[in-house]
């Protein structure tokens, strides 16, 4: 019901888990490159949480490169100086 789904929002409930994950690890690589000064990471690196944040860059290179990352989002990574060919950029 209308009231359920209000309570629910009012506890925090994430409907759009996939965008709140995306929103999450996007904020963690803000901060990565505040710390760092770039969005060049080891494909393997976990932030102190345990978070693969590696592994999230790399996923989101693949996802444009297959064309399944939204204008948007790439133009938000884009906006962090973002690479998408890591290798051209060293």
């Amino acid at each position: 019901s209308e009231e359920r789904v209000k309570r629910l929002e009012k506890l925090g409930f994430v409907w759009e888990v996939y965008d709140f994950t995306w929103e999450e690890k996007f904020d963690l690589l803000s901060r990565y490159r505040e710390e760092k000064g770039d969005c060049l990471m080891p494909r393997l690196h976990a932030t102190n949480e345990g978070v693969a944040l590696g592994r999230w860059v790399g996923n989101q290179r693949t996802a444009k490169s297959k064309g399944k990352l939204s204008e948007e989002r790439v133009k938000r990574l884009e906006g962090l100086g973002f690479v998408w060919e890591p290798f051209d950029a060293t």
